[in-house]
């Protein structure tokens, strides 16, 4: 190739890259080429450098500004065969220079400098403007988030002395550019930061990457039943949140904050057991049961079936109500549907268990006193898979576990097992074998003779001198062989 299809190819491919021109208020970036004490020159690959007055720039960013530094400006116009930049207009301009930045939709620099009525002060380039308190956020803060701090406007309107701006504007133009950005990579399920804008009776508004707004909804604040959601966040609040779903459409998002948190469910089977005694609230009472608080955020039911004691009970209501401190046994625990079974058979003091004298059993001595080796004459109170509830005096209860129970000749399942073998409200004649930490463990008077016997045997299989069997070289002592 020769040296002039070289130098013709070059000055091709440069005349390609100059732009043509720029529209008023249109943002460029180029980069400095020369730097006077009253001007800046910027490479903005046009006919033309581009020049910045140097006070448009403040005092220790012009002091650093260097030749190859990047700026970003907007284009003013072609005056005097010079193109004329602008950055945010923050030094001091002429009325034409402003009417201009006006015409163009040039962004100018202000100081908010007091709160007045609608709005606030705003001098811009030595002129004093205002804002209207609409204007100055897209959502309002308390005044001292902006008096005495310079930010960012539109001209809104000009007349003679007439000044408005609006940051507004910006803002949202901003938001949108994010928006643009983030709808091609957000998803469903994904994790996201955002602030919380208003606390409403149903939920919380979040505005999420500073792009878009949807809704919390109550029951998504957390994983305990929320009644009030200022308990939870306050406006102004960063909160990481899970997107539940995005409908661009509509318009129409919405988040979970609970879903950032560690559930109850995950550290279940290390707090609760199945046939072991808690406490909790009644939260709520209905027809078919009361749910019970275990702790915030998990919740079991007491079906209606297991709040008597072989009494009948229409509704919940009849032995509880809601906000009340009970205790109860955890019948099941089911972790794929999030369902816990609660009962309170067998539980003295809660349920029925005073009744009056009529309805005891004969033989069944209410004031009966619980000591370990007591024989009781007690009442059956419910069964369980894990054995059977007896009531050993009007305050208290105890388990007669079914391992200390004869049921040999029963059907193979337990449940069927023990309610063949004992009736709720029927009389039963139990040992106390144990009281710990307030649990009695009961047994029967048959069992114990049963353990005692087996207990003689052991005894019994030694040899005449009172030892055990010893090792196998003992087996030889004494023989001749």
């Amino acid at each position: 190739m020769s040296e002039q299809q070289k130098f013709e190819d070059y000055l091709g491919n440069t005349l390609s890259s100059i732009k043509e021109g720029f529209d008023p208020g249109e943002k460029v970036i180029g980069e400095v080429v020369d730097i006077t004490n009253n001007e800046v020159f910027v490479d903005i690959n046009y006919t033309s450098d581009g020049i910045i007055k140097a006070d448009e720039f403040p005092k220790e960013d012009f002091e650093k500004l260097s030749i190859g530094d990047k700026v970003t400006a907007y284009y003013v116009g072609y005056v005097n065969g010079e193109t004329i930049l602008s950055v945010k207009m923050t030094g001091s301009v002429t009325n034409a220079e402003l009417q201009n930045a006006y015409d163009a939709g040039i962004p100018v620099e202000g100081k908010v400098t007091e709160e007045r009525k609608g709005g606030y002060g705003v001098t811009v380039a030595g002129e004093k403007g205002f804002c209207p308190y609409s204007q100055i956020d897209i959502r309002r803060q308390d005044p001292e988030n902006y008096v005495g701090k310079t930010f960012t406007f539109k001209i809104s309107e000009y007349k003679g002395n007439n000044l408005v701006v609006s940051r507004r504007k910006l803002l949202e133009a901003e938001q949108q550019k994010k928006l643009e950005e983030i709808k091609d990579f957000i998803r469903e399920g994904d994790l996201a930061s955002g602030i919380i804008t208003k606390v409403m009776d149903f939920g919380a508004f979040v505005e999420v990457s500073g792009a878009f707004e949807g809704l919390i909804p109550i029951s998504e604040l957390a994983w305990w039943h929320v009644e009030d959601p200022t308990e939870i966040v306050k406006e102004g609040d960063k909160v990481k949140v899970k997107v539940l779903k995005i409908d661009w459409e509509k318009d129409r998002h919405s988040f979970s904050l609970r879903e950032t948190m560690p559930s109850p469910w995950d550290y279940l089977e290390e707090r609760y057991q199945e046939g072991k005694k808690y406490s909790g609230k009644v939260t709520k009472l209905m027809p078919f049961g009361a749910f019970v608080e275990l702790e915030k955020g998990l919740e079991g039911l007491v079906h209606i079936s297991k709040l008597g004691t072989g009494r009948r009970i229409n509704h919940p209501k009849e032995v509880l109500k809601e906000g009340e401190q009970i205790e109860f046994f955890i019948d099941s625990i089911n972790t794929e549907d999030k369902r816990i079974s609660l009962s309170m058979e067998g539980l003295a003091g809660l349920v029925g268990v005073e009744g009056d004298a009529e309805d005891l059993p004969e033989g069944f001595d209410p004031n009966a006193e619980v000591c370990v080796d007591a024989e009781i004459a007690g009442i059956v109170d419910g069964i369980k898979v894990f054995g059977v509830f007896v009531k050993v005096n009007s305050e208290q209860s105890g388990l007669l576990h079914i391992s200390k129970i004869n049921l040999e000749k029963a059907s193979s399942n337990p449940y069927r097992a023990l309610s063949d073998n004992f009736k709720i409200g029927s009389l039963v004649n139990v040992v106390v074998e144990k009281i710990e930490d307030g649990k009695i463990s009961l047994t029967l008077k048959e069992t114990l003779e049963k353990e005692a016997d087996m207990k003689k045997n052991a005894r019994d299989y030694k040899d005449s001198n009172a030892n055990g069997l010893g090792n196998l070289g003992g087996l030889f002592d004494g023989i001749d062989l």
